[in-house]
């Protein structure tokens, strides 16, 4: 026995039309039960708080840098940033939210004015463990040599997983004004994930 497709979009459609009705129902029915109960208005307000409209980055034939979106106040790389929410630099503040208590936020500490040309070289430079590395070729060999290779990647792996941990235990202290940085060493982190991958495959993939 089999639905059509059409039949089974309807049923869908009416299920989703009663619970948006019990729904409605069910906050009319609270509004009118407790009079001191308001429902807020939709609010569109938020369209008018920028502090600079009309930015437009430049592309080049390299495409849209990162650095490229440096301009306005968007560029404006302050020497301590203030705000404790994951605010992107230049954006209009929402007052309410929660601190979250980054660490490191003063420019001094932790600012590199390479770090968004060092993040592009990352990104442009990504590879694939699975596919960039011919597994297929590596040829047997003897038992003691094979159990050394075995083991030195073991060791790298390890090596792998101290610099996930380290650069991990910084990113999450960096406030978001310097963000170049952060996503520079979040590629970074990203890189020495697939270090692990690696040396894990080459322990596993030979008869070891």
């Amino acid at each position: 026995m089999t639905i059509d497709k059409s039949d089974r979009s309807e049923k869908l459609g009416r299920t989703r039309r009663r619970a948006e009705s019990r729904r409605k129902d069910a906050i009319a029915k609270r509004v009118a039960e407790d009079e001191h109960l308001e429902i807020p208005s939709a609010s569109l307000e938020w369209m008018k708080r920028t502090l600079q409209w009309g930015v437009k980055a430049d592309v080049t034939e390299s495409g849209l840098k990162l650095d490229a979106l440096n301009i306005g106040i968007y560029g404006e790389i302050p020497d301590k940033w203030e705000d404790q929410s994951r605010m992107p630099r230049g954006a209009y503040p929402m007052p309410g939210v929660p601190p979250i208590g980054y660490g490191i936020r003063e420019k001094r500490d932790l600012w590199a004015d390479n770090a968004a040309d060092l993040y592009e070289e990352a990104i442009q430079r990504r590879w694939s463990p699975a596919t960039d590395i011919q597994w297929d070729t590596i040829e047997p060999l003897n038992d003691d040599v094979e159990a050394s290779v075995c083991q030195l990647c073991t060791m790298l792996c390890q090596h792998a997983n101290t610099e996930i941990e380290t650069l991990g235990s910084w990113l999450h202290q960096m406030s978001y004004g310097y963000h170049e940085v952060k996503l520079f060493l979040a590629s970074e982190m990203f890189d020495a994930a697939r270090h692990y991958e690696v040396f894990r495959k080459r322990a596993l993939s030979n008869g070891g």
